[in-house]
């Protein structure tokens, strides 16, 4: 009956729509984050009681990653491959963490791991756009370049929208800075 009530799909929509209006920067006036603390609030409670929704679990590390949290980002993925080992975007989103804290084989272990589980991940514009950041960090740009490029084919990275394909694919879309990183 507890769990009627909470409705885990109702709650973790509203966690998204408030991640959709973070800007990924604190904002000016006002309270800082206040989109981003109300979404990672709602997360936190959805996965206190619903442990095993890993969709909501990736959320609340990608916004932990946000909140320059990286240890509670990790651990939360961590957590997510521990309760599916196939589980690609936690690897992605690893990779990514241990890109930003400069360790590049970390990344590049970590996207082979997510790989090996799931070759669909070489369609997520986040893996090309991660395995290109770390060959610019070891400058190797041509090869970086070339990933980039075949980044651009793919969907969901010059069109604004997603497809429904697409979506199923994909448990988070490629946020707009990310994007144009790509680019």
């Amino acid at each position: 009956d507890f769990f009627i009530k909470l409705n885990a799909d109702f709650m973790l929509e509203i966690a998204k729509e408030y991640l959709q209006h973070t800007s990924g920067q604190a904002q000016s006036g006002g309270k800082p984050w206040g989109h981003l603390l109300r979404g990672v609030k709602v997360l936190e409670t959805l996965t206190r009681f619903v442990p095993g929704l890993l969709g909501a679990q990736i959320l609340l590390a990608k916004s932990k990653v946000q909140l320059n949290e990286h240890d509670a980002a990790q651990r939360i993925l961590h957590q997510c491959l521990q309760l599916d080992p196939s589980c690609s975007d936690a690897y992605l989103h690893l990779a990514r963490i241990h890109h930003q804290q400069h360790q590049p084989h970390a990344a590049l272990q970590y996207l082979e791991q997510g790989l090996s589980h799931d070759f669909s991940v070489r369609q997520h514009p986040l893996y090309h756009l991660v395995k290109a950041q770390v060959k610019v960090s070891s400058n190797e740009m041509a090869e970086a370049a070339d990933i980039l490029q075949e980044a651009l084919s793919l969907p969901g990275v010059r069109t604004i929208g997603v497809d429904k394909a697409v979506l199923n694919n994909l448990a988070i879309p490629l946020p707009l800075p990310d994007r144009a990183s790509i680019f």
